[in-house]
């Protein structure tokens, strides 16, 4: 055999080699984590297995439930749900449409669902009441 005859690159069956992350990423995997992003997004994005980042969370009490509720907005006051004591079908439409997308967040993706078609059905409906207010002008 010939010296030549060795590849320089590793062989493909080989693992690549291992690293460490730095305190400082973890910490912001475990910021982001507790915030209510997938910890299959965060392994993918952060290139670790999601194996490392469950027995990280679960030897540190990384635990979501003990995480405070993610801001997603004000509640709509009474005056924005109710005009001359109807509702208001585009803010309706709207805080619909962010809990669809906090339900995504944290990978609920029936419970997702159900709020976008929640939040179609009154975005139509504030179309259809904003046409009528149009033609009654």
């Amino acid at each position: 055999m010939n010296w030549n005859d060795i590849p320089q690159a590793p062989a493909p069956h080989r693992a690549p080699p291992r690293f460490r992350l730095s305190p400082e990423i973890w910490e912001a995997i475990r910021e982001r984590y507790l915030n209510g992003e997938s910890g299959e997004s965060l392994a993918e994005l952060f290139g670790i297995s999601i194996s490392t980042l469950r027995t990280r969370a679960r030897e540190e009490g990384w635990r979501k439930i003990d995480a405070p509720d993610p801001v997603i907005a004000a509640p709509p006051t009474s005056e924005d749900l109710a005009r001359d004591d109807r509702p208001n079908f585009g803010v309706m439409a709207d805080t619909a449409m962010r809990r669809a997308a906090r339900a995504v967040r944290e990978g609920q993706l029936t419970e997702a669902q159900g709020w976008t078609r929640v939040g179609r059905s009154l975005a139509a409906a504030a179309r259809r009441e904003h046409r009528g207010r149009e033609d009654a002008v």
